[in-house]
C-alpha cells in the first residue's frame, strides 16, 4: 500500500514539474480577504497554479479583493507556454458567505418550473412563486404553480443557507388558470 502511495505521489510531483508548477505560480484564495456578512460580498475565483489549466471556479474571495486576486494570477508568470483546452463552466458556482462569515464556493441550486404541478381548474388554484437560483438575492415571484404543489416547493429549498440583505421591490404578478395550467400575468 505504501509503495502505491509513493508511486502516485512521484507521478504527481513529475506532472507538476512538467507543467511548470512551483510555489511562485501558486495563487490561493486564503491569501486574500475572505471575511463576509452577506452572499453578495463573495465572488467565485479559480485558485491554484497559475500555469495549470484551471478554468472553473474552485474557491471564493471577498469582492473587494477580486481585482487583486486576478492581478496576482496574471503577475505570477509561467516558465513555458501551456495550451489549455477550452472548457465551459456554465453558471454552476456561487460565491457565498458561510455561517462562519467566510467566503466559500457552492454549486448553484436551481428551482425549475417543470418540477412542480401547474394544473388548475380556477384562478384560486394557483400560487405565484420564484424559479431560478435558490439564493438569488430577491426571489421575486416569476411563475405560477398549483397550490397543491406549494408544500413540495417549499420543502425543496433544502438546506441552502442564503445570507442576503437585498431590499427588493418585486413587481406584483397576477396568477391565472389558463386552459388548465397556472400562468402569470403582469
Amino acid at each position: 500500500m505504501k509503495a502505491k502511495i509513493l508511486v502516485v505521489l512521484a507521478a504527481l510531483a513529475g506532472a507538476l514539474f512538467i507543467f511548470g508548477c512551483d510555489a511562485d505560480t501558486l495563487v490561493l484564495a486564503s491569501e486574500f480577504r475572505l471575511d463576509c456578512g452577506f452572499d453578495r460580498e463573495c465572488s467565485p475565483v479559480t485558485e491554484g497554479d497559475s500555469c495549470a489549466c484551471l478554468v472553473c471556479p474552485n474557491a471564493a474571495v471577498h469582492q473587494d479583493d477580486l481585482e487583486a486576486f486576478h492581478k496576482a494570477r496574471q503577475d505570477r508568470s509561467c516558465s513555458k507556454d501551456i495550451a489549455c483546452p477550452a472548457i465551459g463552466c456554465g453558471d454552476e458556482f456561487r460565491g457565498v458567505c458561510s455561517p462562519e462569515n467566510l467566503c466559500t464556493l457552492r454549486t448553484a441550486t436551481f428551482w425549475h418550473e417543470g418540477d412542480y404541478d401547474r394544473s388548475c381548474t380556477q384562478d384560486d388554484d394557483c400560487q405565484a412563486v420564484f424559479f431560478g437560483e435558490v439564493c438569488d438575492p430577491c426571489l421575486c415571484p416569476n411563475a405560477a404553480i398549483s397550490k397543491s404543489a406549494l408544500s413540495s416547493y417549499e420543502a425543496n429549498r433544502g438546506d441552502a443557507v442564503c445570507r442576503n440583505d437585498a431590499a427588493c421591490r418585486c413587481a406584483l404578478i397576477e396568477t391565472r388558470c389558463d386552459n388548465g395550467m397556472c400562468t402569470t400575468h403582469n
